[in-house]
Formats: C-alpha cells, structure tokens, sequence
C-alpha cells in the first residue's frame, strides 16, 4: 500500500467514524443561568447530550428535560414526567404525562406567537419587534418586552424597568419563554429547550 494510499484510507475511517458518532441534540452548550430583577440566580440550567437538568440558585434539582426528535419530556426532580412539548404543524402543544392538552402554542400569519389555554383562548401573544419580542396578556397589556444583551436577554417591564435576565441564551425565539412567569423555572426551561432544539 503507497502512503498516498494510506492517507486516503484513513481520511475515509475518520469520516466514517465521525458520521456514525451520535451528535448532541441540545443546542446550548455553556452554561445557562436565570436571573430575578436584582440579578439574583433563580435558576440554572446545565445541558449534556439529550439531557438538561434545571437547579434552583441552591444547587438543588428541580427538573430534567429529555430532548428527542419530535419534542421535550419534562420529569420533576424525583423522575417523574410532568409536561411534554410535542411539534405540531401548527407550532406547539403542551400536554401532561398522560397526554391530556394544557396549552397550545400557535405561529399566526405574521409569524408572531400566541400561548393558548386548552380551550384555544389567548393567554400571551408574543410580538416581534426591531429591539427584540414583546409579551403581551390577552387584554394587550405587557408582559414583558425581551431584548437581547451582550452573552444572554433581558426581561423588561413596558417602562423599561428590569423584570429579570437569562445569560448564556442569545436566540430571542427560544429565550423569551422564560419572561413569561406563569409557569415555573423547569417549564419556561422545557419551552426553551424545545424552541432551541426541536422546532428549529
């Protein structure tokens, strides 16, 4: 065999073993960490592979989230599935371990977001804007308005004032589900880990 050869078969081996190699399903590697207004940790968020576990600022499990193909599986921090994030065609569902709908997450026309209940009423819209998202109730007030800041996002109140940030998170579409405080860190953690990984 000529060392050119050679060269050849082993650049072959090495394609074939990295295209057989499983990948990482999540997409967010560094650490991610959410932040009350005075900038005090509430939680953080640590993802390997498929996996990301949710602690509390005391370092104590509040959740993992399972990422496959189709969507998120969220178990509570004795192992117990809780939510699942499932694709649809129309954006997203939100269902209990025993599959009965909670919420819906709906794209409209213009491409912005709607959080509906399991009767299809509008509990949050969310709005694009040139600095970021907006997060509005269903009566039009808001929520929040999201912005990106340098390593992460912030959450402020329509006057401006700081509701809370997320660091190590930079895609606003993923990101701004943790500005919307009716459901808990583990939840708004299972929204973004299925905004950032399966409904790309």
């Amino acid at each position: 065999m000529t060392p050119s050869s050679r060269l050849m078969l082993r650049s072959v081996a090495v394609a074939i073993a990295l295209a057989v190699l499983p990948t990482p399903a999540v997409a967010q590697t560094s650490p991610v960490t959410l932040a009350d207004a005075g900038g005090r940790p509430v939680a953080r968020l640590d993802a390997h592979r498929e996996t990301v576990k949710v602690r509390d600022a005391r370092d104590q499990a509040l959740g993992e989230i399972k990422i496959q193909a189709d969507r998120v599986k969220l178990a509570d921090a004795g192992g117990v599935e809780r939510w699942k994030v499932k694709r649809k065609d129309y954006g997203a569902e939100i269902e209990d371990a025993g599959g009965r709908r909670l919420f819906r997450i709906r794209k409209d026309k213009d491409g912005d977001w709607k959080l509906e209940d399991a009767s299809k009423a509008v509990l949050v819209r969310v709005k694009s804007k040139s600095s970021g998202v907006e997060l509005r109730d269903a009566g039009g007030r808001t929520i929040a308005k999201v912005k990106p800041r340098a390593g992460g996002l912030v959450f402020e109140t329509e006057a401006g004032a700081r509701l809370g940030e997320i660091s190590g998170v930079t895609d606003v579409r993923a990101g701004l589900w943790f500005a919307v405080d009716r459901f808990s860190p583990a939840e708004r953690a299972a929204l973004w880990a299925f905004f950032a990984n399966v409904a790309k």
